[in-house]
């Protein structure tokens, strides 16, 4: 049944007026409903014809998309061995660095302790030179005083 807003001529109301539905309406619907039920069982039947057609179709998409996973697995696989490789010269070169700076710091730690050392010898060469000459001086007044002594001995 159909149903249609109408306005009430006395009171101005709006009401549901029932409409009867003509033959040709419900010729059309019933027409309507078996198109459709025939278009899906025409597409039922196209599924059913060509489903090996699909299943083949999707299988060489899935195969084409497996083909393209494994390709850019195997990329990425080159790409991080390019970037190891990379990493491994990088610390092989601070390695030498590290190395290099480590011996020229040595070096340095080395000349400052030749420094030190000669430093050292040049101070105890200054005190033996002045304990040496005070010796010398000291002999020398010491021989001087015997010959006086001597002298005024005899």
């Amino acid at each position: 049944m159909l149903y249609q807003h109408a306005q009430d001529e006395n009171t101005g109301e709006l009401k549901l007026l029932e409409i009867r539905e003509n033959k040709a309406i419900k010729e059309f619907k019933i027409n309507y409903q078996c198109d459709i039920q025939v278009e899906k069982n025409k597409y039922r039947y196209y599924q059913e014809e060509h489903a090996d057609d699909l299943n083949w179709e999707k299988l060489q998409f899935q195969q084409e998309e497996l083909e393209l996973k494994k390709s850019v697995a195997k990329q990425n696989d080159r790409q991080m061995e390019e970037s190891g490789k990379r990493l491994e010269k990088k610390l092989d070169s601070l390695s030498v660095f590290t190395q290099l700076e480590f011996e020229f710091k040595n070096k340095e730690l080395e000349q400052s302790q030749l420094k030190i050392n000669l430093e050292l010898q040049k101070s105890q060469q200054g005190i033996n030179n002045e304990f040496g000459e005070a010796v010398l001086s000291e002999n020398l007044a010491s021989s001087t005083q015997m010959k006086k002594d001597r002298m005024s001995q005899e």
